[in-house]
This record gives structure tokens, C-alpha cells and sequence, in this order.
């Protein structure tokens, strides 16, 4: 009677405590984050539930295998860390299938996930979405640039599932490449980008060509160079300052026939606006008389752009060069350019009147001689009284030498001077 007393005693002990017992590839089904899995567990059970320290693997829905290491409690996975463990995710407002390697804790994974397309994110996840700051590699995305929609590859940062962050964006045929700043997928802040169909918003027009360089909430601004086809077919380059899309500040455009002039110099809202200095070095770029401006020159030009823009005054004997010689300058043009030279009488052999741009009014070019010199001359401006056969009084700046051919095929030298009067 009292053995019988012990042992029932015993029994009672045992079911009021519970039963505990290690188990080796045990089958269960065990709760993870937020998803039942069937798997072969290997640790504690305690009233047959897992608890503890525990191993456990288990078969993906394309027959691979995954495992995981960490602690349970009540049957959950509290603590743990999974390899290939299959997993959904959504990022950017795309949904992947692939695996996940890293860190579980509760509902939430923290490490790297890689999709069977070769898509990569690294970072928080929750509720099967990039959670927090993270990074992806290979996200398919379709890229709203202005007017275009863009399908392309973003590799980056992401906050909370949206492009935003840095990053790099590639469209699918290579010819849009961005590096630099998103927000909610978006180009924001500063960049650099190589776009093939990249759009210019002029005054009167638009233009599309091929843009590298520095970019602003996904505009040109700061350094970049520009190449399309002008309105007379002929391709061009400008390379220089931007700003809000269009050219601005110091920049050079160049056209692949070297015959047409090189408008360097200052830009403005997408036009050319030059100083004196700079007009007339672009002016000694033209195929039909080149010619190199000496640096007398170029300083005087700077020092008093006033006198060739706005032609304002009616007294040049300040600047006059009483001591100028044609032969001299022939010899040394170099010691010439810091002075005004009036001549009184030039014969007008040929004149014409031509358009640079919204910036710059008409530009008249002279051709005139007195006896044997030559003198090729540029007066910003109409002359509406001077025409072939005019004889005119001019107070010009001497800039250099060149030549050009005449209409029966002959060479001719003269010197390229800066009108600033022609009276």
C-alpha cells in the first residue's frame, strides 16, 4: 500500500511539471516570423512543443534545402539565424521570389536577400517588405524622367521600400546612365548622368542630343558637355556651364566643320552673351579669316567692353596710338592691342552684315584699305550708311593678322581689328 502511495505520487509530479526530452531530426511544424514551416528539428521539446536552444532544416518549394540556428520559445522562433530559407519579398512596388540569409528575430529579418532573377537587397525586412534604410543590386524599374518613362536597372539605397538615397540607374539599351541622388524614385539633388536623347529647352525650340555631365534634381547644372544637330544640319558641341537645363555661365561650342566659328565666351539662359574679349576670340575662329588675338589686345578688350557693345562716347584721343605703324605691326602684332588707332580715310572694298545670336545685335564685317594696307574689321552693329565704294573714318583696335581668299582664289593678308567707332 505505500509503494503503491510513492508511485502515484511520482506520476502526479511528472504530469504537473511537464515532459522534456532531446530530439534529432525530429518532423514538426514550427512557427517562424509569420509563417508555419514543416521541418526536421533537432534540440528540446517540452510537452512537445521546441524550446530552447534548437537546429532545424527544412525543403523549399523547389525541392532545395534551408536551416536555421537560434532560440525557440513556445514553439516560435525568437532568435535565430536562416541560410536560403525561402522567402517573398516586395521592394518598390516589386514583388521577388528568391532566398534569405541572416539574422530573424521575432517577425523581423535583418541581412541579405537574393532573388532568382539575380536581384539583391541588403537591409531590414518586415511583413515580407524592405523595412528602413537599406540597398538593393538589379531592381527592375521604370524611371519617370520628364516626358520619358525610362525602363531600366536601379542599384542603390532604399527608406521603407522607396528609391531614395543614392543610387545608380542604367536604362535597358545603355543609353540613360544616372549616379546620384532619388527621392520616392525620382532624380533629386546633385548627379551625374549620360543621357543619348537628353532634351534642351530653348527660347524658341527644343533640342535633343547626347549630355554628360553634372546634373541637378536630374537637369543640367554645373559642368557638362552637349552634342546635336543645329537647325542647318551641322553637329555641334557645347562643353562648359549649366544651369537649370540649359547652357549658362562660361562655355565653348564647336562645330565638327571647323570653318564655323567657336562661340566662346559667357552663355545666358541658353544663349550666347559674350564680353568683348570673348566675341572677338570666337570671331577669330571663322574658316573664311583666322586669326589669333594678341594678349594687348585681349587685356584692352576686357578692360573696355563698352567701347565695342555700346559704341558711348565721342572723344577716342585718350586711346589714341599716336606712334602705330602698319609695317611695325606687320613685324611684332604682339606689340600691339593696348591702343586705339584712328584712321581718317579707308576705302570700303566689301561689307556685310551678319546675325550671332539673341544676345548680340548684327555684326558688320569691313573689308578696307588705305593705299597698300589691308584691314579686315568687325563693328558690332549696323553701319547703315557704308557700302561698298564708302570712304569711312574708323578708330579701331588691332588684334592680330591673318588672311583670306578672295573671290578669284588669291591670298590676302590684313590685320583683324575691333571697330569702336566707323563714322
Amino acid at each position: 500500500m505505500k509503494k503503491r502511495f510513492i508511485f502515484a505520487a511520482v506520476c502526479g509530479a511528472l504530469l504537473l511539471s511537464g515532459c522534456s526530452k532531446e530530439v534529432e531530426n525530429e518532423p514538426l511544424e514550427i512557427t517562424l516570423a509569420y509563417g508555419k514551416y514543416a521541418v526536421e528539428y533537432t534540440g528540446t521539446l517540452e510537452d512537445g512543443v521546441p524550446e530552447g536552444a534548437a537546429a532545424i532544416t527544412g525543403e523549399a518549394p523547389d525541392g532545395s534545402q534551408w536551416s536555421a540556428e537560434g532560440t525557440f520559445s513556445s514553439g516560435k522562433v525568437t532568435d535565430a539565424r536562416v541560410v536560403s530559407f525561402p522567402m517573398e519579398l516586395q521592394a518598390a512596388g516589386q514583388k521577388y521570389t528568391g532566398t534569405f540569409e541572416g539574422e530573424v528575430n521575432g517577425n523581423n529579418f535583418s541581412g541579405t536577400f537574393t532573388g532568382t532573377d539575380g536581384f539583391m537587397y541588403h537591409g531590414d525586412i518586415s511583413d515580407n517588405c524592405a523595412s528602413g534604410k537599406g540597398k538593393v543590386e538589379g531592381l527592375a524599374y521604370t524611371l519617370q524622367e520628364r516626358d520619358r518613362q525610362i525602363e531600366g536597372i536601379y542599384s542603390g539605397e532604399l527608406n521603407n521600400s522607396a528609391i531614395t538615397g543614392s543610387g545608380q540607374f542604367t536604362s535597358n539599351d545603355g543609353g540613360f546612365i544616372y549616379e546620384g541622388g532619388f527621392e520616392d524614385g525620382m532624380l533629386k539633388g546633385a548627379g551625374k548622368l549620360k543621357d543619348n536623347a537628353y532634351l534642351v529647352s530653348f527660347t524658341d525650340l527644343d533640342r535633343v542630343g547626347t549630355y554628360e555631365g553634372d546634373t541637378i534634381d536630374g537637369l543640367a547644372e554645373g559642368q557638362g558637355a552637349f552634342t546635336a544637330i543645329s537647325s542647318e544640319n551641322l553637329q555641334y558641341t557645347y562643353q562648359g556651364g549649366w544651369k537649370q537645363g540649359l547652357f549658362h555661365g562660361y562655355g565653348s561650342r564647336t562645330f565638327e566643320d571647323e570653318s564655323i566659328m567657336e562661340s566662346n565666351g559667357n552663355y545666358t539662359e541658353g544663349a550666347y552673351d559674350p564680353n568683348a574679349q570673348e566675341f572677338f576670340t570666337s570671331l577669330g575662329t571663322l574658316g573664311a579669316f583666322p586669326y589669333t588675338v594678341t594678349e594687348l589686345a585681349e587685356n584692352f578688350l576686357s578692360q573696355n567692353d563698352s567701347l565695342f557693345f555700346e559704341h558711348n562716347i565721342d572723344d577716342y584721343s585718350s586711346f589714341h596710338d599716336e606712334e602705330f605703324s602698319y609695317k611695325k605691326f606687320e613685324k611684332n602684332p604682339g606689340k600691339f592691342g593696348d591702343k586705339i588707332i584712328p584712321l581718317k580715310s579707308l576705302n570700303v572694298t566689301q561689307i556685310f552684315e551678319s546675325d550671332f545670336g539673341e544676345y548680340l545685335p548684327v555684326v558688320t564685317t569691313i573689308i578696307a584699305s588705305d593705299s597698300s594696307n589691308l584691314y579686315w574689321i568687325y563693328y558690332i552693329g549696323s553701319c547703315d550708311n557704308v557700302y561698298a565704294g564708302s570712304t569711312i573714318e574708323a578708330y579701331l583696335l588691332p588684334m592680330g593678322y591673318g588672311s583670306y581668299t578672295t573671290v578669284i582664289g588669291t591670298s590676302r593678308a590684313a590685320m583683324a581689328a575691333a571697330a569702336a567707332a566707323i563714322k
